[in-house]
């Protein structure tokens, strides 16, 4: 090194001792908080929606109207808040499409910002398929039991939770059918249900459906659910029982 030259080597060896006090300070800030504030880190997101539904369907290229209906927990339409939009599917890619209640317009999925309380999300693809007749339905004779059954559970549940003893059938004077169900609480605690009667013509076909009705069950317990039909046409009947909603 020639006389009047600074040493890079000891400049850069303060510097490093520097960066090292520096960052032993901010480690010892660190702890020094985490020591006087124990409390959990409760910071969370609170702007996504409260419920989110996704939907795909293959559609041709092209220009096509799409309505998303929105339902309460009753699967009851709201009103107002059916949404008609038009979108445009590319030849060969998906296209996503982003619809809530509170919107006016769809937004592309990658610009929304989640701030809404409900959403329906749509991935729409414009894949090319070939031409087609009409096509059998599936598992036409699969999970039917109601087609068999004079009770059913509608949800896994309520399976576990509910059973029945006993069904009692009689004919009124007048034709119409009239049906009893003890319905029995498996569990050893108090449930709510909802229970309500398909009546049925002689092929099978539901003409008369009664309004659910909620059942509450004390720990084990049985009650005695009946139904009557509108008109002498019902032959057939099913008990559905379903949690209450």
């Amino acid at each position: 090194m020639q006389p009047g030259q600074r040493s890079s080597f000891g400049a850069t060896a303060r510097n490093a001792r520097r960066r090292t006090r520096s960052g032993r300070i901010r480690i010892a800030e660190q702890n020094h908080f985490r020591e006087h504030h124990p409390e959990a880190d409760i910071r969370s997101w609170d702007n996504l929606p409260l419920y989110l539904s996704f939907a795909a369907l293959e559609l041709p290229p092209g220009q096509h109207t799409i309505t998303v209906d929105f339902l309460d927990q009753g699967n009851r339409l709201l009103t107002g808040q059916t949404k008609t939009i038009t979108i445009t599917v590319p030849a060969g890619a998906d296209k996503i499409v982003y619809v809530s209640d509170k919107s006016t317009t769809p937004k592309p999925m990658k610009r929304i910002l989640p701030l809404l309380a409900v959403g329906a999300a749509a991935v729409f693809s414009g894949c090319q398929t070939p031409e087609t007749g009409a096509l059998p339905p599936q598992n036409a004779t699969q999970f039917d039991l109601e087609n068999k059954a004079n009770f059913v559970l509608m949800d896994p549940g309520v399976q576990h939770s509910v059973t029945c003893s006993q069904i009692q059938k009689n004919l009124l004077p007048d034709g119409r059918l009239a049906v009893a169900a003890n319905v029995r609480n498996r569990e050893n605690r108090r449930i709510q249900v909802q229970i309500n009667c398909e009546f049925k013509d002689e092929q099978g076909f539901t003409i008369d459906p009664t309004p659910w009705k909620t059942l509450i069950l004390t720990e084990n317990g049985q009650e005695t659910v009946a139904f009557e039909s509108m008109n002498a046409q019902a032959k057939k009947y099913t008990f559905r029982v379903r949690e209450a909603r």
